[in-house]
């Protein structure tokens, strides 16, 4: 794995919980670069739910529900 290039400080998401029923989803993020994304980079972003049950992390992949501009 390469080096860590972005640092994310804020994280919003609303409405919160999210509807996946055809409603818009907002995102906000407040992030640090650490250096220059070069020209024609790619970004692949993974998303999970985390769900606690009987006081254990269960880490829930979250779908692609769109493919943006890739």
């Amino acid at each position: 794995s390469g080096e860590q290039i972005l640092n994310i400080r804020k994280f919003k998401i609303s409405p919160d919980p999210v509807q996946l029923s055809g409603k818009s989803i907002t995102l906000s993020i407040d992030a640090q670069l650490h250096q220059d994304i070069p020209a024609g980079a790619r970004m692949k972003i993974k998303v999970w739910k985390v769900s606690s049950i009987f006081g254990w992390k269960i880490y829930l992949p979250a779908p692609c529900l769109v493919s943006v501009g890739w």
